[in-house]
């Protein structure tokens, strides 16, 4: 079973013709048999992120947040956990980089909340299904409606930044990408460092590719952001 997808403005931040917010709901999460074609198969493919699991016990949401720290990052895919490799310094700077001024502007006008440090995002139920990107933002008023903020968030993010490391490869990548839409999150932020490149992919829309050179901006999901890329690139 899928997290419901929670109903959102047409255009965050603005308001539809007529007065009237016009109001639609995120496309519902994929079906199992729609992940085995496309997202969330990059993990099931991942032999280095695996970690050997019973097939006939599956894990929960709240199995994984009550494991016990062992020093590793895990995931957890229909039931089954994933270990994540750990970050290197370069990884750990670049998200430092975009940190700084998403929090500033995102508290400067009281638009929600920053996740960061692999937050844990429950997307899917039964198997459960809890991914941990690098950075997320989720509007204040979906976090009014968290009940326990405390463990995994059962909320669709907004804007999801995932900082590409170097036992990634782009068929991964893009994988995990498609499966963050799949699951209704609206914009999609890939910073890879070696070339210096951040791409947007807002869902539904075609991908754009930022140099050190441009400017990112929010967009209607965090309007007013602008971040001259040359900040995040500089050595």
């Amino acid at each position: 079973m899928a997290i419901p997808c929670r109903a959102h403005d047409t255009a965050p931040g603005h308001a539809a013709t007529g007065g009237v917010a016009a109001r639609s709901c995120y496309d519902p999460a994929p079906t199992t048999a729609d992940l085995e074609k496309r997202p969330l198969g990059f993990l099931r493919a991942n032999q280095e992120a695996t970690m050997a699991t019973a097939r006939t016990a599956l894990m929960t949401a709240h199995d994984l947040y009550d494991l016990p720290d062992d020093a590793h990052r895990y995931e957890l895919v229909r039931g089954e956990l994933r270990r994540m490799p750990p970050i290197g310094g370069e990884h750990g700077r670049k998200t430092g980089d975009l940190t700084v001024p998403l929090w500033t502007h995102i508290r400067s006008r009281h638009l929600g909340g920053l996740f960061v440090g692999d937050p844990g995002f429950v997307f899917e139920r039964d198997p459960d299904t809890v991914l941990a990107p690098d950075l997320a933002f989720v509007r204040a008023e979906i976090l009014a409606g968290v009940v326990d903020p405390t463990r995994f968030l059962e909320v669709v993010p907004d804007l999801v930044v995932e900082i590409v490391s170097p036992s990634d490869w782009p068929a991964k990548v893009a994988a995990k990408v498609a499966a963050y839409h799949g699951f209704g999150v609206p914009l999609v932020w890939v910073l890879d460092p070696p070339p210096r490149t951040l791409t947007v992919h807002p869902r539904g829309a075609v991908p754009r590719v930022l140099g050190a050179g441009d400017i990112l901006d929010g967009g209607n999901v965090l309007p007013g952001f602008r971040l001259p890329l040359g900040e995040p690139f500089a050595s």
